[in-house]
């Protein structure tokens, strides 16, 4: 597999437990450096304390966009103007 052409995301995953949810951090490196995305397995039994215990500020989850196969194509400029869609164009 090593030889076949593809895309390179680089992350580093944290596993976390906080009040019984499991919690899963990804903080991107290269290109995508400064973005963070956090998932749980059910994100409705577990979405108080995701928010309480990273701060989320948005949900994602049904933005292709944010997908492993969009982000590791994404430029770090093309990442500014989709956070900016969320955040506002200050961020």
């Amino acid at each position: 597999m090593l030889g076949c052409p593809g895309a390179e995301l680089s992350k580093t995953r944290r596993n976390l437990i906080v009040v019984g949810c499991r919690i899963s951090i990804d903080e991107f490196h290269g290109p995508l450096a400064g973005l963070t995305l956090a998932e749980t397995e059910d994100p409705v039994m577990c979405s108080e304390q995701l928010t309480a215990e990273i701060g989320g500020i948005a949900e994602v989850t049904e933005d292709d966009h944010f997908s492993g196969g969009s982000l590791a194509l994404t430029t770090t400029e093309q990442l500014r103007q989709l956070l900016a869609e969320y955040l506002g164009p200050s961020s």
